[in-house]
């Protein structure tokens, strides 16, 4: 995987990230999130096993996966909606978490007083559906005492420009 510690953002400035990331698609297009560019490779042999059976398993078709690397419990991503429009109005992200055990939490947009907590094991599988985007925001937040490294695949459909 090639793991990039800094993101281009659309003015052409690096942003250090708290994390890794790594985009993978169908074919090596540029991702945008936020304010960040992030460049796709091509599939490797063992995500696309995992795309094929995840695709079989819930009937759903993904075109890429962001990958996000957590060393450890200081790294984090802070409260946000996947909301590009390149993902269109209702996406289904499905998150596969490898490594270490950490909190996801979400928050509805509307009453931030409404949190839940979701503990995701290594192999767990986490599937935000249709109007998710719409309604929560997601984050994982620090956990200091966690030492060892975590990886989220999260599978989606994007479509391109």
């Amino acid at each position: 995987i090639a793991w990039h510690e800094e993101l281009l953002t659309s003015e052409g400035n690096l942003v250090k990230l708290k994390r890794k990331m790594a985009y993978i698609a169908d074919r090596p297009v540029l991702y945008k999130y936020a304010n960040f560019q992030l460049q796709g490779e091509t599939w490797n042999g063992v995500l696309l096993e995992i795309k094929v059976a995840l695709e079989k398993r819930l009937g759903v078709k993904f075109n890429s996966v962001l990958l996000n690397l957590y060393r450890n419990g200081k790294d984090e991503i802070k409260w946000h909606s996947d909301k590009e429009k390149q993902l269109g109005e209702t996406p289904i992200i499905t998150m596969i978490n490898l490594g270490a055990s950490r909190t996801f939490h979400l928050k509805k947009i509307n009453n931030k007083e409404n949190k839940l907590q979701y503990p995701l094991n290594n192999g767990d599988l986490f599937i935000m559906h249709k109007n998710c985007q719409q309604i929560w925001q997601h984050a994982i937040l620090p956990e200091k005492e966690i030492k060892e490294p975590r990886i989220s695949l999260t599978f989606r459909r994007v479509f391109y420009e």
